[in-house]
């Protein structure tokens, strides 16, 4: 993540040079307020990505733990199973089995 921090800084600075070179809001870009505001918006998005990689993979979790419940609760009731039988049809490792049968 450092290294990418460092190129996104050394790409805002390479555009502050570009419209300082061309006279594009150069009067902004002189005050330093206006780069620690081009640095902040940067991290920002950043931040955002982060964010939005975070709930996502929460989302397919939860997903995944919900389409889990539905199908021990099938072959409890379509097979006749116990629930310590479903989850093993289902493969569901021994540290994940608690969890599982308190959302039964």
């Amino acid at each position: 993540m450092q290294g990418q921090h460092v190129r996104t800084r050394c790409f805002l600075l390479r555009k502050e040079k570009i419209c300082k070179d061309q006279n594009v809001l150069s009067k902004f870009l002189a005050e330093e307020e206006v780069a620690n505001i081009m640095f902040t918006m940067a991290d920002e998005e950043k931040a955002g990505k982060f964010w939005e990689e975070d709930l996502l993979a929460e989302g397919r979790a939860e997903g995944q733990a919900e389409g889990l419940i539905i199908a021990i609760r099938s072959l409890m009731k379509t097979m006749k199973l116990s629930a310590s039988q479903a989850m093993d049809a289902l493969q569901i490792p021994g540290k994940d089995r608690a969890a599982y049968a308190r959302m039964l």
